[in-house]
Order: C-alpha cells, then structure tokens, then sequence
C-alpha cells in the first residue's frame, strides 16, 4: 500500500453507529453538558458497614431498571483514606472483587452512576448522573492529636452540635420525578440504618458549653469565694495580720488553678466528646478494630457528670477546707 493509500484510509469517516454505547454516552454527555441539579445532605449519627453500602447500590439499581436504559449504567466508586491515598474501581463488580482490606482508616466513599434513559416525550436519551459521598468521623475519633484539638477550640462546632454531615446526593437530571425518588430512596435507606451509640447528657453538656468553660475558667474564683464566705462564718473579727493571710491564701488558690486550668478544661473535654460517636464507615479491618476500641472507651453518663463539674466542686471544697485549716493554724 503507498503511502498516499495509506492516509486516504486514515481520514475515513467514523460512523456514531458504530461506536461502542460507552463511548456514545461520553460524546452525548460533552455535547449536552449538565442539565439541572437536585442534591441534599444527610445529617446524623449512624454506623455504615459494607452490607448498608450494598443495599444502598441494589436500591438506586432498582429503581433505575424500571426505566428504559441506553446501556448498562456505569459505576465509579472512590474509597479515601485518613492518609490522604483513595483508590478508584471503574465498576461495581471490580469494587467488589477486587476490593482489599488494609491498615488505613476509611475517610470517605464516593458512588458515582451514570447512565442515559430513555424517557417519554424526549427526542433523545436524557443523561443522569447520580453522585453519593458518605462521610466518616473515625479518622478524627481515632486520633489523639485531632481529638486534643477538638477539645481545646470549640470553633469545631459543626462536630461538637452533632451536625456531622454523614451523607450527600446530588443528581443532574431531565426528569424531575426520577430523581425524586432517587434522593428519596436514599433517605429511606439512611434513616434505616443503626444509630451509632451516644449519651443523652454529652449533648446535653454540648449544648450548654458555653456555661460549662465558663464554671471551669471561673472555679479558682469561686474556690476564693467560698474560702472567704466559710472564714467569715469562722472568724467573727478578723484583725489586719490575719485579713493579709487570708488573702494570701486566697492567691495562692487562684494562682495554683490558673496555672492547670487548660489541661483540666481539655481533659473535661475530652470526656464530654467522647460520650458522643458520629458517623462511622465500616469498611476495612482497620476501621472495625478502631471502632470496638472507641466504643470500649465511651465514659458511662455519672462518669461525664462528675468529670465536668469537677473542677467546679474541686475548687469549693478547697475553698472550704483552706477555710478551717487556717482557723487551726491561727487558733480561731
């Protein structure tokens, strides 16, 4: 064949008929671009292991096969890790063969499904992309650096509130009714599945903790406080020598509480946060191990009671008892 031959052949035309389905979708989806978008959030605690995520999948498959379909939908699935690594599967069933448990803990998984309906009334196919992010709270009930942070800047309130984001949806549509019942099939299955374990008074304390750091910042004050209401009670003169005691003391208290109360405010709460799990996704063995030690370390209700108020009955029984060992040392 000349060279001449050679390149006449190489300009023939493609024809779209010809063309494998994927790859008509592919150029139908770069000509039309999107068209409208329907999307909600999901807010909540719950556990989401790989059977929900199965369930979830068979669900949107159902509902799309009551429809005509051009082709066989097509699936990408995205696994993130706490470390910053994802891997992608190009379809459901590589997902599923092909998936490995590791050492890293699951920080996000992605569904995106597309495909092309044809839909009554409409010259042509209409495209429908179909995008699901679930989000997990592991990697940061996991780690202790992130978990110190949280506890020292209370700015984090989307996590304090109990306003973790769990699940998104968003679809881009044709057909306002499919993708209803698209975002609806995910609601149902969302409210289905096993609320993660909790105490009611972690968000009770959450709720009120601007009153809670308050009493912790304000303790070595009112420690002062009832050292010198309870002397008052003891001593019915008090003569200058023993006022300037008195009011060394009183230092002393206030001072001994000022220079510790950051670490006791971060361990109080430290407590209160972990009374509450949010969203978890069990995928890998990692993410399964850390769970159980998360749940073996929930602190009971009483126990996150008295580690809260503590540091405010610490410092008035301080107060009181400095009270009574003065009114020994100096004989009155």
């Amino acid at each position: 064949m000349s060279a001449s031959e050679n390149n006449s052949s190489s300009k023939e035309p493609v024809l779209l008929q010809n063309l494998p389905k994927p790859a008509l979708q592919s150029i139908y989806h770069a000509v039309t671009g999107k068209t409208e978008t329907m999307s909600d959030s999901l807010m909540g605690n719950v556990i989401i292991n790989r059977n929900n995520i199965d369930e979830l999948y068979l669900s949107i498959q159902d509902l799309l096969s009551v429809h005509k379909l051009e082709c066989k939908p097509t699936t990408t699935i995205i696994v993130k890790y706490n470390n910053s690594k994802s891997v992608t599967y190009s379809s459901w069933e590589r997902y599923k063969s092909l998936f490995t448990t590791n050492n890293d803990i699951t920080s996000e998984l992605i569904i995106k499904i597309e495909c092309l309906l044809d839909i009554p009334g409409t010259v042509q196919p209409q495209r429908c992309v179909i995008n699901i992010s679930l989000d997990s709270s592991l990697p940061v009930l996991a780690s202790d650096k992130l978990k110190n942070e949280l506890a020292e800047d209370l700015s984090l309130f989307f996590f304090l509130r109990n306003d973790w984001r769990a699940g998104y949806i968003s679809i881009d549509f044709v057909d306002f009714i499919i993708a209803k019942g698209i975002i609806s099939t995910f609601k149902e299955w969302f409210d289905n599945l096993d609320k993660a374990p909790e105490r009611k008074i972690t968000k009770l304390f959450l709720k009120h903790q601007v009153l809670v750091r308050n009493c912790i910042r304000n303790s070595g004050v009112i420690g002062v406080a009832a050292l010198i209401i309870t002397t008052s009670f003891t001593h019915k003169v008090l003569d200058i020598n023993l006022l300037a005691r008195l009011i060394g003391i009183c230092f002393i208290i206030y001072s001994l509480f000022s220079i510790f109360s950051n670490k006791i405010e971060e361990s109080v709460f430290k407590t209160i946060i972990s009374g509450m799990i949010h969203t978890i996704l069990l995928i890998s063995d990692r993410d399964n191990a850390e769970y159980k030690k998360i749940v073996e370390k929930v602190p009971s209700g009483p126990v996150i009671i008295i580690k809260s108020l503590s540091s405010l009955m610490l410092n008035i029984s301080l107060g009181i008892v400095s009270s009574y060992i003065y009114s020994y040392f100096t004989g009155k």
